[in-house]
């Protein structure tokens, strides 16, 4: 791994991570754990390079998704019953390796899986994160 992989994954461990916890606790007006699983991002510069593209696509848009569940007492209700926790995570390993995406919500933790590999084929859009985690809710 080069200097700027590891710079990239760092970012992500901080920036990223710090970024993603403070959009949730302001729109849901109330802290909830944001996790993003720095580890399942690999050592890899074109999964990487595909995350700073599609970063709109990534733990900010869990995020923003959260919050507008949240718009009203009814899903800020619905939240707190059902999620302690949230962990952003990447399937990716290489272009050649591409994972899928999925939501689970299990014991309290909501996961979000997206696979920055490459393409957007297998990101999240916002109005059907949004459906499959009301659904769950």
């Amino acid at each position: 791994m080069g200097l700027n992989e590891k710079r990239l994954i760092q970012q992500i461990a901080t920036e990223d991570q710090a970024q993603a916890q403070q959009a949730l606790n302001e729109g849901l007006g109330a802290p909830l754990e944001f996790v993003i699983d720095v580890a399942s991002f690999p050592e890899n510069a074109e999964v990487l390079a595909c995350y700073q593209n599609y970063r709109a696509y990534g733990p900010l848009l869990v995020a923003k998704v959260l919050a507008s569940i949240a718009s009203d007492a009814m899903g800020r209700d619905a939240i707190r019953a059902k999620i302690s926790k949230v962990v952003f995570r990447n399937s990716a390993r290489a272009a050649e390796n591409p994972g899928d995406k999925g939501v689970e919500l299990r014991d309290g933790v909501l996961t979000v899986t997206c696979s920055f590999y490459g393409y957007s084929d297998r990101l999240f859009g916002e109005e059907d994160l949004k459906s499959l985690i009301e659904a769950m809710l």
